[in-house]
């Protein structure tokens, strides 16, 4: 069973090799926790569309939730 958590809006870098340059799309960053199992614990999926409107997620178990969080303390906090 899912949780949606709060969205969060966010772009995504759309380069442009040929003049060097980078243009942003804005989407939504859907977060949401799930259960993966018994190896796998209560994780957390972050859901996106990409640059060609097609929905892209990626999935973080406990344990690299747990290093994520410190990494963004680390940095920001």
């Amino acid at each position: 069973m899912a949780t949606d958590l709060k969205s969060i809006k966010a772009l995504i870098e759309v380069p442009d090799t040929a003049r060097n340059i980078s243009d942003y799309k804005e989407t939504e960053l859907l977060l949401n926790t799930f259960y993966g199992g018994k190896d796998r614990g209560r994780s957390l999926q972050l859901g996106f569309y990409d640059v060609d409107n097609n929905y892209r997620f990626i999935q973080l178990d406990n344990e690299a939730v747990k290093v994520l969080i410190e990494e963004l303390q680390n940095a920001f906090l």
